[in-house]
């Protein structure tokens, strides 16, 4: 799916860029150009980015009492 149309730059780079080891909105505009155009994309992006890392973590433990 692609994230920004101006810059064609798909889901799957913004993922790269993060596994790279982007971690900022600013860093995943920099790698991919990613709303260097107009601007639109922004918010879909920062969503994204918010999304990728907001995963809760995997084997954590509840305590119930």
């Amino acid at each position: 799916m692609y994230l920004c149309v101006c810059r064609a730059v798909r889901q799957s780079e913004v993922d790269r860029a993060i596994d790279k080891g982007c971690m900022t909105f600013k860093d995943i505009s920099d790698q991919t150009g990613c709303s260097k155009e107009c601007g639109q994309c922004a918010q879909t992006v920062k969503g994204y980015i918010d999304q990728r890392f907001d995963t809760p973590a995997m084997g954590s433990l509840r305590l119930v009492g």
